[in-house]
């Protein structure tokens, strides 16, 4: 309806033009050049300006990738008749035309990085420092848009359309086109924060809408069009109709470099033929499609395998690199040990190459040598993601060949509603997973950093990506711009949902999300256009935001009911941020902008020199609970880098207590550094970091032990056995592995202003060998060279039953030394507070290595099925069987006189005296009797335990405490 209106009201007015489709159909049957010469008027600048930045400002090479696109055009006019978005597809098609010149040039100088770098560029003279930074990377960060949100900010900021009419082209009305635009730019804006280019989604929106697309020059479009036409037309009758066009707008030299190169061509072909006649069984379509989206879908297969073929390209063309390491992957299915073609490699934490596997299952992937990590990840829609690491600057070696057999993703699925139990469309789903210590020194794990999917239009949902092992460990939720969060649900405490999820029938139910209203004004009351207003703290997901209009108002969707922080930020004033309460009838908001103060801040090393490149981050997240009475910490992304003299300045302050983070290489981390803004240069000085160095020994031979691993810990007083253990870090990032006998590691954690550095301790590990634990080192020892020899001992293969004796996969293990705790939550283990002790999982047999640890003193095992609790003792011998019992479950009623107590808090506990290994995580072991004052426990080990009355008491300032009533002790 929307649409129908615009369209009559364009008629109406004799503003009403022909379509692009229109156009292209018209020129497709009847040849019209009039209607291709107006597409090419229409696009041309769009077109142009992208090639340019992509052509490193080569205004020449800018005009012949443009002329290459409208060729391309012309020769699939008839097939694009139907394509969703022509102005996406001309995009999309310039980026890969700009890539394959781009390639071509990168052969020929044989640079280290630019061989596989499709979308590396040059920043030319010239632009503003803001631009500067963006055109580099803008176009790359477009891409990794999906489809309908690239498409809006092309529409709106690339060829400046209105907002009606951009919601006519994506089929909205004008309101949820603003909204759809408002969201894509933060998308955008956060693509390209992850590139290091920090904005405001307003300084954004005007870097794009003056500077997005330049003019192309003068005569440009009738050459292109005559020339497009003209190649078309060759094109059907030689089938060359590209390389004929491109050769009418080259100059000799560039005819003489393309003589060569199709004699090399030539010379190449029967390589090439085979190759790809082995890789694909099916002619690659021609359309150009949207590479950002997730390979598993089919309709960016296509998009996949070109960047993939581009990257396989560039890594045989530089075969005679010595620069380059090689690395033939062979990837099979682990079931049938059959090779699995059509694979995506991906390259690197943040993509920055992508290969994909042959028929046959191969795929060869190249890496610069100097490269401190080589990270693969494949992903295949059935098979789980597969993560693949080699930690060059630890010591260890690629190999030259690796195969990989791949295992079948565990399908989870359900719906999304919305609070009233009607389906969400477009509602995004997203899972990530708790970390397992030990991930990161294995060669080969099913990590993954988050994957998300969009519902159908009936708010359905499916993630096939996801191994067996990592299913009890996932957290994730369900959120929609128009609705508010669900809260995160965990899988580890919520077995029911994994239940769900594995049968497609989980149930993730949004929010009731109210809209806000207000005005932003100056201290003179005049109101401010362009200010960014947000409600919630940076960097959550529930955030939502929105730009103030001319007349300052401002209107965001979305926002979650209650006590939230409302705020807003503008070029010239400081950010302010409120406490406020939301509702459905709130009275619209006033927030005034004031002149920001200057903060001076300088950091210097522990010798007084200064700190240059230091960063300087506000910390808006650990500020805890809104308290009443006390001023809402500003919200506002602020990242601030040293100059030479170790200086950082702010002009733009609020004026207020703030918080900041400041880090630099070598350093430790300095946290919660507690600053206001008085214009007076405040002195920070960075502690050195400790830097650990030294070699690791077979206590025997003396020859280097060719692969350990280093598990960083921190003393930890437990006072309830009056002992000092070390607290093993639960991070898999502080599980180092190390290759070559050799080890060097700089630990620049933070220290936090006003308290105690806790020291560290090292627990040094290695198959074939009894682990060795140090002495505490203080981080103020600064480098320290520390000789480790290791004593042969042969660890033990346990394999852990379930109670019904099949193998016990993916249980969780912890091994806990004198004096040390772990903490039951669920059935599994709490993460983070378990003391003295090391967690680890069974594989999917069951299986885990017992070391030969004498400082063990208990071995505890938790699995959906059943529980366990034995000592090392128990396991002689190579191998061991260890059967788990099942778990106990309390059931309980709690009566007040004749009457059941409703809502009463009970907690479970360990009882007194009682101060062995095992104790009960604090949120899984509270629960609150029911109507009837009735209450459970699922998940309890079998033993004696105790039940206690909790008595809640709120404090003054908003924080809750609990005190202990009435206990009863049971034995399960």
């Amino acid at each position: 309806k929307n649409s129908v209106r615009f369209q009559r009201r364009r008629l109406l007015s004799g503003e009403m033009t022909i379509s692009d489709h229109e156009l292209l159909r018209r020129f497709g049957a009847e040849r019209s050049e009039p209607a291709f010469t107006e597409l090419v008027g229409r696009h041309l600048d769009l077109v142009y300006s992208a090639a340019l930045r992509q052509m490193d400002g080569d205004a020449s090479a800018a005009e012949d990738i443009t002329q290459a696109v409208f060729t391309d055009l012309a020769r699939k006019a008839a097939r694009l008749g139907r394509h969703t978005s022509l102005t996406g597809w001309l995009y999309t098609s310039t980026r890969y035309l700009a890539a394959n010149a781009r390639r071509d040039e990168h052969r020929r100088r044989q640079r280290e990085l630019k061989a596989f770098a499709m979308n590396q560029l040059l920043q030319p003279a010239g632009p503003t420092p803001d631009w500067d930074q963006i055109r580099p990377v803008l176009d790359e960060a477009m891409h990794e848009l999906a489809a309908v949100d690239r498409e809006a900010v092309l529409l709106r900021f690339f060829e400046r359309r209105p907002l009606a009419e951009v919601g006519e082209r994506l089929g909205l009305g004008e309101n949820a086109a603003r909204m759809r635009v408002d969201r894509a730019l933060d998308k955008l804006r956060r693509a390209l924060a992850r590139r290091g280019v920090t904005s405001t989604a307003a300084a954004l929106m005007l870097a794009l809408t003056g500077q997005a697309v330049a003019a192309a020059p003068t005569g440009l479009a009738p050459r292109v069009s005559h020339a497009a036409i003209a190649g078309a037309a060759a094109g059907v009758a030689t089938g060359g109709g590209l390389l004929l066009t491109l050769i009418t707008l080259m100059t000799r030299t560039q005819i003489m470099i393309l003589i060569g190169a199709a004699a090399l061509a030539l010379l190449l072909t029967p390589f090439a033929w085979r190759q790809s006649s082995a890789g694909r069984g099916d002619p690659r379509t021609d359309r150009a499609q949207d590479s950002s989206a997730p390979p598993t879908e089919a309709a960016a297969s296509e998009a996949a395998t070109i960047v993939a073929d581009a990257a396989e390209v560039s890594a045989d063309a530089a075969a005679d690199d010595a620069s380059l390491g090689r690395l033939h992957l062979t990837l099979l299915a682990a079931d049938s040990g059959r090779p699995v073609p059509n694979v995506l490699v991906e390259r690197g934490w943040v993509t920055d190459a992508k290969f994909l596997s042959l028929r046959d299952g191969t795929v060869n992937v190249t890496y610069p040598k100097t490269t401190k990590e080589l990270r693969l990840t494949t992903r295949a829609d059935g098979f789980a993601d597969t993560c693949l690491k080699w930690s060059l600057e630890r010591g260890e070696v690629v190999p030259a060949a690796y195969t990989v057999n791949l295992e079948r993703s565990v399908p989870i699925g359900g719906t999304v509603v919305d609070a009233d139990g009607k389906p969400v469309a477009d509602a995004k789903v997203g899972f990530n997973h708790e970390g397992e210590p030990g991930a990161s020194s294995r060669t080969e794990s099913h990590d993954f950093v988050w994957v998300e999917v969009a519902t159908d239009e009936v708010g359905r949902w499916q993630i096939n990506r996801i191994a067996e092992s990592m299913i009890s460990r996932l957290y994730g939720g369900a959120r929609h711009p128009d609705h508010v969060d669900t809260a995160m649900l965990s899988l580890r405490q919520d077995k029911k949902a994994e239940k769900a999820l594995r049968a497609g029938k989980h149930v993730f139910r949004l929010g009731r999300a109210v809209t806000i209203t207000g005005l932003v004004v100056d201290t003179t009351d005049n109101p401010v256009a362009g200010a960014q207003v947000s409600v919630g703290r940076v960097g959550m997901s529930g955030r939502r935001e929105g730009i103030s209009e001319t007349d300052g108002s401002f209107r965001i969707s979305g926002c979650p009911p209650g006590k939230q922080l409302l705020s807003a930020q503008a070029k010239g004033y400081a950010a302010t941020t409120e406490e406020v309460t939301l509702a459905a009838d709130s009275a619209p908001f006033r927030l005034v902008l004031r002149e920001g103060k200057v903060l001076r801040l300088r950091v210097v090393a522990q010798n007084g020199q200064p700190v240059s490149k230091a960063n300087v981050w506000l910390n808006t997240l650990d500020q805890g609970e809104i308290i009443p009475g006390k001023p809402a910490s500003v919200q506002v992304e602020v990242e601030l880098r040293t100059d030479p003299d170790g200086r950082a300045v702010w002009e733009e302050a609020p004026d207020t207590e703030l918080s900041f983070d400041i880090h630099a290489s070598g350093h430790m981390r300095v946290s919660s550094y507690k600053v206001r803004a008085d214009g007076q240069e405040h002195t920070v000085t960075l502690p050195s970091a400790l830097t650990i160095f030294g070699s690791v020994r077979d206590a025997k031979s003396g020859e280097p032990v060719p692969k350990f691993r280093i598990i960083t810990g921190w003393p930890q007083p437990n006072f309830q056995t009056g002992m000092t253990n070390p607290a093993w870090s639960p991070i898999d990032r502080f599980w180092l592995s190390f290759g070559g006998g050799e080890y060097r590691h700089t630990f620049e954690e933070p220290v936090v202003v006003g308290m105690k550095d806790p020291g560290y301790v090292f627990k040094f590990e290695a198959d074939g060998y009894a682990p060795f634990v140090s002495r505490t080192f203080s981080a103020e020892e600064g480098e320290v060279r520390l000789d480790v020899t290791l004593r042969t001992g042969a660890a033990t293969t346990v394999t852990v039953l379930t109670p019904a004796g099949r193998p016990a996969a993916n249980a969780e293990i912890a091994l806990v030394s004198l004096g040390g705790q772990v903490r039951i939550s669920g059935a599994g283990f709490e993460q983070h507070n378990s003391v003295g002790s090391i967690r680890m999982a069974t594989d999917r047999d069951g299986r885990f290595q017992l070391p030969a640890d004498e400082s063990l003193l208990s071995v505890i095992a938790a699995h959906a099925e059943g529980f366990g609790e034995a000592t090392p003792q128990q396991f002689a011998g190579a191998q061991a069987t260890w059967r788990l019992l099942s778990w106990g479950r309390i059931e309980g009623k709690w009566v007040s006189g004749d009457q059941p107590a409703v809502g009463r808090e009970v907690l479970l506990v360990t009882p007194e005296g009682q101060s062995g290994p095992l104790q009960f995580d604090f949120n899984t072991a509270k629960t609150q009797t029911d109507a009837d004052g009735r209450f459970s426990y699922a998940h309890v080990p079998p033993g004696r335990v105790k039940l206690t009355r909790l008595i809640r008491s709120e404090q003054g300032d908003g924080r809750t405490s609990w005190g202990h009533g009435r206990s009863t002790e049971v034995d399960v």
